[in-house]
């Protein structure tokens, strides 16, 4: 997380004695990265936070890999793949490598209750929404376009508006999702050429503490396992916190494009970094602008990553609706459904995040039922 954030009651030092007023010890919870050399915040608790009464088995989260013998160009109308439940039961996953796991939720229920990803962090994306996530650091209230960022081990909740169309695309990450490096100068200020900058972020607001004692369910995912734990007091107990790793949103119409004369490269337009992906936001834009400027990407073949694509909403340069999900495999070509026509466009009118792979992507069978079989002849020309 960019920057540091002190919220409630929190003592003079870290690791003393911090009392209520009627002199009871309240006790402090370390949430450290990389041992105790990254990021971190300190919590500081009314109950007793590593009380457990049960550990069960929660069951499994599972998809199978949809076998292919063909490597090609993938296009999936994801929005013929229906789900329901809360914003872990209604997740299907459609690509996956050994770094990262994509697909997309539509949670129509709050979590009855609490969830944690034990193994990794998580972006859960708001394509169509409104609600609020809870955790011990807070509420944050979300919108349509809102990006979360939520560190692996943070229980958390999730509230969707009654009566409100849901749609989330996710990622989950075995390696920190955070804003690239080249935005930040020296000190850790989000530089003036940042795409965004903090006062874009949503950070949690925290409530009094909820102090009561009961059967509070916390499911933890480990890849596909599920663990419950089951403990006596309510999670969101926290009178208190500071630091600089916590659950944060971010508005995809906060992100500020890179406009150029010629044509401005993906990389360009980049949120957020993985050890194994890259995050990019597509908004819209002033079209390129020298006098002859092809506006439309060039023609392009990876040679070293995987290229995910959701449209958000409009055409995207030729490019069908929201609801769309294209997967272009390394070693082979892609571009834009119009490239001359492209000439004159004055503003680029879609929305789309795209991540790139580094690892090569597998598919699942929920990307088969979904998938449109004649998309790789989507470039073929009338020779007629």
């Amino acid at each position: 997380m960019p920057y540091y954030q002190r919220q409630g009651q929190i003592p003079h030092k870290r690791h003393t004695q911090f009392r209520d007023a009627a002199g009871k010890l309240r006790f402090e919870e370390l949430f450290s990265t990389r041992g105790f050399e990254g990021p971190y915040a300190l919590l500081y608790h009314e109950t007793y936070p590593v009380e457990i009464d049960d550990i069960t088995d929660g069951g499994r989260i599972d998809f199978e890999e949809w076998t292919i013998d063909t490597q090609q160009n993938r296009c999936m109308f994801t929005s013929d793949l229906k789900s329901s439940g809360d914003i872990l039961t209604s997740r299907r996953v459609l690509v996956y490598n050994d770094d990262v796991t994509i697909g997309i939720a539509n949670p129509d229920q709050s979590t009855s209750d609490f969830f944690r990803n034990g193994l990794c962090d998580e972006m859960l994306m708001v394509q169509h929404g409104s609600g609020r996530m809870q955790s011990p650091y807070g509420v944050i209230d979300y919108e349509d376009g809102d990006i979360f960022i939520i560190p692996r081990g943070t229980t958390y909740s999730w509230h969707p508006d009654a009566g409100v169309a849901h749609r989330v695309i996710f990622m989950e990450s075995r390696t920190p999702i955070v804003p690239p490096k080249k935005y930040f100068v020296t000190g850790g200020q989000l530089a003036e050429h940042s795409p965004f900058c903090e006062r874009d972020f949503k950070t949690p607001v925290l409530p009094p503490p909820t102090i009561e004692r009961g059967a509070y369910r916390i499911v933890t995912k480990m890849d596909k396992e599920l663990t419950v734990y089951t403990v006596p007091n309510h999670p969101y107990d926290v009178v208190g916190w500071d630091g600089s790793l916590y659950p944060y949103a971010m508005n995809i119409r906060d992100f500020e494009p890179l406009t150029r004369r010629i044509h401005a490269m993906p990389d360009e337009q980049q949120a957020f970094e993985t050890g194994g992906a890259a995050v990019c936001c597509f908004v819209p834009r002033m079209a390129d602008y020298h006098p002859d400027a092809i506006p439309s990407p060039p023609l392009h073949s990876n040679i070293d990553c995987d290229e995910v694509l959701f449209n958000l909403g409009g055409p995207l340069l030729g490019w069908g609706k929201g609801g769309l999900m294209t997967l272009h495999p390394r070693g082979l070509f892609h571009a834009a459904k119009i490239y001359e026509e492209s000439i004159g466009m004055k503003e680029f009118d879609g929305s789309a995040l795209m991540i790139d792979c580094f690892k090569p992507l597998k598919l699942t069978n929920y990307a088969q039922k979904c998938a449109d079989p004649e998309y790789h002849l989507a470039w073929k020309k009338d020779r007629s």
